[in-house]
């Protein structure tokens, strides 16, 4: 990435780059808590719990249930790429933003995350995550091209 990306566009659409949203702690973090929500519901209901809860209760803490399992699996499996057309995010739902529409930038560095806040040129702001380094310098790169958010 030492070649000019004052065209990102140009740019990525020749060296498109592909990785993780969530870097890998978060998804260890996420499945501890997983596994630790499990275990907590296995022995509340274990301990004859399951036995004074109503069918709207069972209902309620079922599709609460199927919420986090589905959340869980898009911090999972999400994907950032960044390519010729613009920027894109896989989660629960596709997300992106055209190069065309992208009006100011901003990274934001944590510990361990990185992300880019995108405004639109119709006022919206797009957040993206990476979750590895290559993700994070191309962010940095991008925030170069642009102006700041």
């Amino acid at each position: 990435m030492s070649e000019d990306l004052r065209n990102p566009r140009q740019y990525f659409g020749s060296h498109p780059m592909l990785g993780p949203a969530y870097h890998q702690i978060f998804k260890a973090m996420a499945t501890a808590l997983m596994m630790a929500i499990v275990l907590y519901a296995y022995r509340a209901l274990e301990h004859d719990g399951g036995a004074v809860l109503t069918t709207q209760t069972r209902m309620l803490f079922a599709m609460a249930g199927l919420t986090v399992l589905f959340t869980y699996y898009g911090l999972l499996r999400s994907q950032t790429m960044i390519d010729g057309e613009g920027i894109t995010q896989s989660w629960m739902f596709k997300t992106g933003v055209a190069w065309e529409d992208i009006r100011a930038v901003r990274v934001q560095r944590h510990r361990l995350a990185v992300r880019l806040m995108v405004r639109t040129q119709a006022g919206r702001v797009h957040v993206y995550d990476a979750g590895s380094d290559e993700l994070g310098f191309a962010f940095d790169a991008i925030a170069r091209a642009y102006p700041s958010a």
